[in-house]
């Protein structure tokens, strides 16, 4: 659960577990002030190379992080850009407060929440020192975790903080790349050319069901042609 910081506190926050009461306070911002009237915009550009096929949809964790940075961010607005990939050029912009944001895809607070317990929950075992703790929304829940090595000059040295002699994971289908999610969002491309988003997908449960066409009946064939009877004038007797 998200506490709201006291007055002229806006540098920590603090994270408190409902269940076991425990609590984490953490800084993660400072304050933003508006002025002349401007805003603080969090930009979210999303690449796009199956316009044809539909637009791309986020994943939950990417969803989640974009959440947090709008609770965390007050007087904040989220602007999101589809660009086309081979060109560059901008195919729609969205732009949604954090109302509009939790309309659009619910709250996501419990979600966020138990991420950073269970994110901060393990960092808690560390060694004292300095971390850089790097996260891609590709890698969903995991993030790398940067710690710092003794160097001979004044600059700050940073080393992935792994293991290289631990076990392969069994399983190394989960490390690959897979193709993005599309979705069913009209774009100004689809409805210039009149077609409909995903036409054609990879994903199997995706596809259109094949609808059996209804077997043409037999027509009856034409009749042969008569020639119309003469009658016959009646004999005169």
């Amino acid at each position: 659960m998200f506490e709201m910081p006291p007055p002229r506190s806006y540098k920590r926050w603090r994270l408190r577990n409902v269940a076991s009461g425990d609590q984490q306070d953490i800084i993660v911002h400072c304050p933003h002030e508006v002025r002349s009237k401007t805003e603080e915009v969090v930009l979210e550009p999303i690449p796009e190379y199956q316009i044809e096929c539909g637009a791309v949809s986020l994943s939950q964790d990417k969803i989640a992080a974009l959440a947090l940075s709008l609770i965390l961010k007050q007087r904040a607005s989220l602007l999101k850009v589809r660009v086309e990939g081979s060109s560059g050029e901008i195919v729609t912009m969205e732009k949604m407060s954090l109302a509009n944001f939790k309309d659009k895809y619910g709250d996501m607070q419990p979600r966020i929440a138990n991420v950073l317990y269970s994110t901060l929950d393990q960092l808690e075992g560390l060694l004292p020192g300095k971390y850089v703790l790097h996260h891609d929304p590709s890698h969903g829940e995991n993030a790398m975790l940067y710690s710092q090595k003794a160097s001979s000059g004044p600059t700050l040295l940073l080393h992935l903080d792994i293991d290289l002699n631990a076990s392969p994971p069994s399983d190394e289908s989960t490390s690959l790349k897979t193709a993005p999610t599309l979705c069913d969002d009209l774009l100004p491309v689809h409805k210039f050319r009149r077609t409909l988003p995903c036409a054609f997908t990879p994903y199997k449960d995706q596809l259109p069901k094949h609808v059996p066409k209804t077997p043409a009946r037999s027509k009856t064939p034409p009749q042969a042609i008569k020639w119309p009877r003469r009658y016959r004038n009646p004999k005169k007797k």
